[in-house]
C-alpha cells in the first residue's frame, strides 16, 4: 500500500470592507466662559451655563448669540439645569433650588406657571450609539473609548446634536465629536513560501499603495520591520531574517495617509525539494525463479536511460561487483548461483 500526503497552499481572499468608521473631535465651540453645568437638550437646542451666563446652541453647534442670557445670580459648579417654557430651574449639588425668569432675573418663590420642561437629561435623551462611562465616551458595541484618546481629560456630559454629532463637555469646554469614514487598505490573495536560500517570498494583493509592516506576532504596526514600495495591485516581496523555526508571518499595509489594513497571518510553506535532472529511474520490476533450476532467476524492469545496473543480495548495491549494461526501455538480467533464501 502506497501512502501519499500532498500539502496544498490556498490563497483565501479576505472579506473586509474598504472603509471603516472613525470618530474625531473638533475644535472647542466658541464659548467665552467655562461651562459649569451639564448640557441638556430640547427638541431643537442644547443648553449649558457658565457661572453667570446661559448659552443656547443649535443642534449643529452654532451658539445662538441672540439667546445668550446673562444671569443675575451665580450658578455653582456641578449644578443641574432645566429649561422650562417660562422659567429656568437650577438645582445645586447640595439640593438647593434656584428659579430664574427666562431673562435671567431671580424668582423668589417657585412659579406656578413654569410650563412644560423643554430639556432632557443625558439619561433621558437618546445619545445612541454613544455612552459615557468613567469619564470616557464609547460607541455602542465597542470596548475601546473613542474619546478621550489621551490621559488627563474627563468627559462630564454628552449630548447628541445634528447628523449624529455628539457634543462633549470636557474640562468646561464643549467639544464636538464627529463620525466619518476613511478608506483603509484591503489585502487579499496572500501566500508565503520559503525559497532555496531560506528567505520568505511573500505575495499578496493590496488595493492601496503604501508600506508593508511585518512581525512574528500580532503586534505588526508596532514592529520595526517594514518595507516601502507596496503597490496597488499584486506584490511580490522577499522577507529576510525569518528562521526555519518560524512558520507563521503576520503583516499589514499602511497607506500614505496613515490608514492601516487589517492584520493578516499567513502560514509559511516550505521550500520545494531540489529536482535532480536526468536521474535514473527503475520501474515495473518483476522477478521469476527458473522452475527447473532453483539456483537461477530472471529480473525484468524498465529503465529511463542507458547505463549500468548494479545488483546484490545485500543493501550495499553500488559496492557490488555484480553489474550489467542496460538500455533505456525494457531490460532483463539473469541471476545464477542463487540460494534458497535469496
Amino acid at each position: 500500500m502506497l501512502l501519499c500526503m500532498v500539502l496544498v497552499g490556498t490563497m483565501l481572499p479576505t472579506a473586509w470592507a474598504a472603509e471603516k468608521t472613525v470618530y474625531s473631535a473638533g475644535e472647542p465651540l466658541k464659548i467665552d466662559q467655562k461651562i459649569v453645568t451639564p448640557m441638556v437638550r430640547s427638541e431643537d437646542a442644547v443648553y449649558a451655563a457658565s457661572e453667570d451666563t446661559l448659552y443656547v446652541l443649535d443642534l449643529d453647534g452654532t451658539v445662538q448669540q441672540d439667546q445668550t442670557t446673562h444671569l443675575s445670580t451665580l450658578i455653582p459648579e456641578e449644578a443641574s439645569l432645566i429649561i422650562y417654557e417660562n422659567y429656568i430651574q437650577i438645582v445645586t449639588k447640595e439640593g438647593d433650588v434656584i428659579w430664574l425668569n427666562r431673562d435671567g432675573t431671580p424668582v423668589e418663590a417657585e412659579p406656578e406657571d413654569a410650563g412644560t420642561p423643554l430639556t432632557q437629561s443625558e439619561e433621558e435623551s437618546d445619545t445612541k450609539p454613544y455612552s459615557r462611562r468613567d469619564g470616557k465616551v464609547y460607541v455602542e458595541g465597542q470596548e475601546t473609548p473613542v474619546y478621550p484618546t489621551e490621559d488627563g481629560k474627563t468627559v462630564t456630559s454628552i449630548c447628541l446634536g445634528k447628523d449624529n454629532t455628539l457634543f462633549m463637555l470636557v474640562d468646561g469646554e464643549i467639544i464636538p465629536l464627529g463620525e466619518g469614514s476613511v478608506t483603509v487598505p484591503v489585502i487579499t490573495d496572500y501566500a508565503a513560501k520559503r525559497n532555496e536560500d531560506g528567505e520568505v517570498a511573500l505575495s499578496f494583493t493590496s488595493d492601496s499603495s503604501g508600506t508593508l509592516y511585518y512581525a512574528l506576532d500580532e503586534n505588526v504596526f508596532d514592529s520595526e520591520y517594514k518595507k516601502e514600495g507596496v503597490a496597488a495591485g499584486q506584490n511580490q516581496l522577499v522577507i529576510e531574517g525569518i528562521s526555519e523555526e518560524d512558520q507563521t508571518l503576520w503583516f499589514g499595509v499602511m497607506s500614505a495617509d496613515g490608514q492601516k489594513s487589517e492584520i493578516v497571518s499567513v502560514e509559511i510553506q516550505p521550500a520545494d525539494q531540489p529536482v535532480e535532472e536526468d536521474k535514473p529511474v527503475i520501474s515495473d520490476v518483476t522477478g521469476q525463479r527458473d522452475k527447473s533450476d532453483k539456483t537461477k532467476a530472471t529480473v525484468a524492469f524498465q529503465a529511463n536511460c542507458d547505463g549500468t545496473v548494479y545488483y546484490s543480495f545485500e543493501k550495499k548495491v553500488f559496492e557490488s561487483a555484480k553489474t550489467q549494461k542496460v538500455t533505456a526501455g525494457e531490460n532483463t538480467i539473469s541471476l545464477t548461483g542463487l540460494k534458497d533464501n535469496e
